[in-house]
């Protein structure tokens, strides 16, 4: 009786001993209960892994271990924390299992398998890793990663490159990396060569340095782009053969901008040549400065240009985009502009850069300040005999005998019986500074056959931008 005591006591001890161990086991993989409901996760992620990564000897966090997770439609790839946690969301249409490989370099890769629900979070307890070396006896040897199967853009130190001799950073750094069928990346022992192309060019001369290379024990390859002397943008292509099958990388851009500012690559122009502020303050027009260099092509972004003019106010500098232009906004203040050469009203705009013998270049454009209309014509008194014609000329200006701006509309009105009128009775103006825009012309002719004196009214009339002004006159028709 006391042999089968210490037996059945022996056998309940051993049966703790066996829960014990096992609890301790799942403790390690198995993640905890999920979180009631949403728990914060909004529509687009409905489901929030979080975990961490330990080493298994000296239980340190491990840094930028690699966490692959499976959801069966789809495939995160992650990486842990200097404090070795990671943490992503996803979406998920509907329950799924759900598998999690945790793998570094130098460690024994583990993984943890569970139904996951929508709109839950899930904590993981530490994954533990073993150190390659450390494993003791272990029941079946550590295999490797698999084959190559897909690539990746890894790191780019740089999303542009300046042309050759411009000053700009010159040279860019492109990794990727190939990762296995389960995304984990190829080891040594399955190394592939990786050829390098380009896709799309400027032609400029730019180059790869390596056209192949074979991967590292991490399973990344890298190549560097030495720009050329045109701007553009530039895709490179990585690939390899494995088994018969060719893997291509998407392709990588780098934007190649221009060099620095040439003065026969340099234009100055005004968005309107003809503004009506000389007496309206406030009138805005953007004055864009369109810069190139030497080889003809946009200089490189964020180039300064530097503005000045002799009428109004203009933005002191502003910076070039993506295609060279620079704009600055000059508003009509005072001082009301008097050039030299062609007088009150015309004003000097000046954008000037630094070219690359660090010295300055620049270009001046002109643009009028139009003013309050005013209208002429001769002659204001006639009388036309019958059957006769008269011709009438006019001008439409501003007081400095300038032509308005655009928009400004004129119309001639001839009031009187059987009569015809032809000629510039109705015109809009241009944009322009030139001053035959201010001359203008119509005739009245009599058509009737008896000889009887009528009276004849004249209008004319402008009005738009500049303001209006109206002239009235008569005279008789026989």
């Amino acid at each position: 009786m006391g042999t089968s005591r210490i037996k059945i006591l022996r056998n309940f001890l051993l049966l703790i001993a066996a829960f014990s161990l096992l609890n301790l086991l799942n403790s390690c993989k198995a993640p905890t209960e999920p979180t009631s409901g949403t728990g914060g996760l909004d529509s687009v992620n409905n489901i929030s892994i979080n975990g961490s990564v330990y080493d298994a000897s000296t239980n340190s966090p491990l840094d930028s271990a690699l966490v692959v997770i499976d959801y069966v439609v789809g495939k995160k790839t992650i990486s842990t924390s200097s404090q070795g946690i990671f943490s992503t969301s996803f979406t998920i249409d509907t329950n799924r299992t759900i598998t999690i490989t945790i793998s570094k370099t130098g460690y024994v890769t583990d993984s943890s398998t569970f139904f996951a629900l929508k709109n839950k979070i899930y904590n993981f307890q530490a994954f533990k890793l073993q150190k390659s070396n450390t494993v003791i006896n272990p029941p079946n040897p550590v295999k490797g990663t698999g084959f190559a199967s897909s690539i990746y853009l890894l790191s780019q130190s740089s999303s542009s490159l300046g042309v050759r001799g411009a000053g700009s950073l010159e040279t860019g750094r492109i990794t990727f990396e190939v990762q296995d069928s389960t995304g984990v990346p190829i080891d040594s022992a399955h190394k592939v060569l990786v050829n390098f192309r380009f896709g799309g060019r400027p032609n400029g001369g730019e180059y790869l340095h390596t056209t192949s290379e074979l991967t590292d024990e991490e399973g990344r390859v890298s190549v560097y782009l030495t720009s050329g002397t045109k701007a553009g943008v530039v895709q490179i292509v990585a690939d390899f053969t494995i088994n018969g099958r060719t893997v291509f990388s998407q392709p990588v851009n780098y934007a190649i901008h221009g060099g620095l500012p040439d003065l026969d690559h340099f234009g100055l122009a005004p968005e309107a040549v003809n503004i009506p502020g000389y007496n309206i303050n406030g009138v805005e027009d953007p004055i864009t400065a369109i810069l190139g260099d030497k080889y003809g092509n946009p200089v490189r972004p964020g180039t300064s240009a530097y503005f000045t003019t002799d009428g109004g106010i203009i933005q002191g500098s502003a910076t070039s985009d993506d295609m060279g232009n620079t704009t600055a906004v000059l508003v009509s203040s005072d001082p009301r502009p008097n050039h030299p050469i062609f007088g009150p009203g015309f004003a000097t705009v000046t954008a000037s850069t630094v070219n690359e013998n660090n010295a300055i270049i620049s270009k001046d454009v002109l643009v009028l300040f139009s003013g309050v209309p005013m209208i002429q014509a001769s002659p204001l008194s006639f009388d036309i005999p019958n059957g006769g014609s008269q011709t009438f000329d006019y001008i439409v200006s501003d007081q400095n005998a300038n032509p308005l701006s655009k928009g400004q509309s004129i119309s001639v009105v001839v009031e009187g019986e059987n009569i015809q009128t032809r000629g510039e009775v109705s015109s809009s103006l241009p944009d322009t500074q030139s001053k035959s825009w201010t001359f203008f012309s119509f005739s009245i002719t009599d058509k009737d056959t008896a000889n009887i004196s009528r009276p004849v009214d004249i209008t004319i009339r402008t009005t738009g931008p500049n303001g209006s002004a109206r002239l009235s006159f008569g005279g008789t028709v026989r």
